[in-house]
């Protein structure tokens, strides 16, 4: 079921490791500290 190849999610993790564009930053849907931690880094006064 789905659409394309996901492989075991190793196609999509490829993406998202691949992903070079400045600023993108990638978080596991399952890494709430991580994002949390990536939050708080973005909002951060320089």
């Amino acid at each position: 079921m789905g659409y394309g190849a996901a492989f075991g999610g190793l196609a999509p993790l490829l993406a998202m490791l691949n992903s070079c564009a400045p600023g993108v930053a990638v978080v596991n849907i399952d890494n709430g500290y991580g994002a949390g931690h990536l939050a708080a880094q973005i909002t951060a006064p320089r």
